[in-house]
């Protein structure tokens, strides 16, 4: 009897995992991940001054070791944005050359970026709450990364213009 109930339950096992395995493509600056997708960069991207990358709610953006741009440094331009709800930035990668903020997490929005560099941009990573783990902010114009509160962990600020790391409430581990 136990043997039958294994079986059974292995049978059975497949239709509760994931509903997909497959990410949407991202190919140009001007694309928006839908909500509870993840996006998966297919190659360096530079970004117009117009052009932001817009993740949606429960969205992921995957950078799979290429770069997002920007064409000029033009005031005000934002990389990568996070409207609403949590999303997710994952590296490796880089984000580089952003006049505005690099990756912008609007409140109330939950922002989790992991394993990328964010480097010479106006500002780095802004986020209300802001997550950082295994991640260098290096040389922005103003901060590296500001947040009501700040969890960082495994983080390189360095040669930031303004502070390094700034938040209400910070927690930080190894930076």
């Amino acid at each position: 009897m136990r043997h039958l109930l294994a079986a059974v339950a292995l049978s059975v096992l497949p239709l509760t995992g994931p509903a997909r395995a497959w990410a949407l493509d991202v190919t140009a600056c001007a694309q928006a991940i839908p909500d509870h997708e993840i996006g998966l960069l297919q190659a360096d991207v530079v970004c117009a001054p117009s052009e932001t990358i817009v993740l949606g709610r429960g969205s992921a953006l995957q950078l799979n070791g290429h770069t997002i741009a920007a064409a000029s440094s033009q005031n005000g331009q934002i990389g990568i944005a996070c409207p609403r709800g949590r999303c997710r930035i994952e590296g490796p990668g880089d984000v580089t050359g952003f006049g505005g903020v690099a990756i912008v997490g609007l409140a109330p929005s939950r922002l989790d970026v992991a394993g990328i560099a964010v480097h010479d941009n106006d500002g780095g990573v802004l986020g209300h709450p802001l997550t950082l783990t295994d991640v260098d902010l290096t040389g922005n114009g103003g901060w590296g990364a500001s947040g009501k509160k700040l969890d960082a962990s495994n983080v390189t600020a360095d040669g930031n213009q303004g502070e390094g790391l700034a938040g209400w409430t910070l927690r930080l581990t190894d930076v």
